[in-house]
């Protein structure tokens, strides 16, 4: 039978993984990616609320959430003539700029 891994923090798996050349290439929602160029693997790392990274606060600031009714489609300035699908505002063309 195999020894049980001990529990690691996810800021510490992430260190030791940037010391071993592997480059967070996305954050999606709570899991960072990270990938190493030389190796060519990849790996995803979970955080848990609280355990966000020190290296995006320069990039995003405080991280805050706040519900609003905004759509890509609100106070469009009509500079131009464009093909808009108001039935759903959050259609690829409504935000595509050309």
């Amino acid at each position: 039978m195999l020894a049980r891994l001990p529990g690691v923090r996810a800021k510490h798996l992430l260190a030791a993984l940037q010391k071993a050349r592997f480059d967070v290439i996305r954050q999606n929602g709570s899991h960072i990616t990270l990938h190493n160029p030389l190796t060519d693997k990849t790996v995803v790392v979970p955080m848990h609320p609280g355990e966000f990274p020190r290296w995006q606060t320069p990039y995003l600031g405080p991280v805050l959430g706040a519900d609003t009714d905004w759509t890509p489609l609100t106070d469009r300035p009509g500079l131009f003539p464009e093909e808009l699908d108001k039935r759903d505002p959050w259609q690829f063309k409504n935000v595509l700029v050309r």
